[in-house]
């Protein structure tokens, strides 16, 4: 086996280029006037820089579900921040009324929004609990 080099890691003592050299892409949300014109014709110009330090809104752990798959009732204990989404999505998916499907939120590895590290195990869990749609979702 062949490792690839750690990388290294940015000096977070300076922080601000630490910040400056981390690969990024610009995204512009406004821009309307002249500004350099704005600021040379100000009374007393104040240049400032302000620096935001980056925030990934990831995972922040590993995520799991357990499925409990009878006829007429499937139990779903996962770490969802969405269960009557995910009780909508896996009624869909194993084609079974919503009513039959129980989703027991727990608390887990967080995340901002649903990336699908909340989705994925329970509804991967639920196809492994069900091999007749095994297919459907491998």
């Amino acid at each position: 086996m062949i490792w690839k080099p750690t990388p290294t890691l940015a000096d977070l003592n300076d922080i601000e280029t630490a910040l400056r050299t981390h690969p990024s892409a610009p995204r512009t949300l406004i821009d309307k006037g002249d500004v350099d014109a704005a600021i040379a014709a100000a009374a007393k110009p104040m240049p400032r820089t302000y620096i935001w330090p980056y925030q990934m809104h990831g995972s922040i752990g590993p995520s799991c579900a357990v499925a409990d798959y009878r006829e007429g009732h499937v139990r779903v204990w996962s770490g969802t921040q969405n269960p009557h989404i995910l009780r909508t999505d896996l009624a869909l998916l194993l084609r079974r009324p919503e009513p039959e499907i129980e989703v027991t939120r727990l608390e887990a590895a967080g995340c901002y929004g649903r990336n699908c590290a909340t989705t994925f195990p329970p509804t991967r869990c639920c196809c492994r609990a069900r091999p007749a749609v095994r297919s459907e979702c491998s």
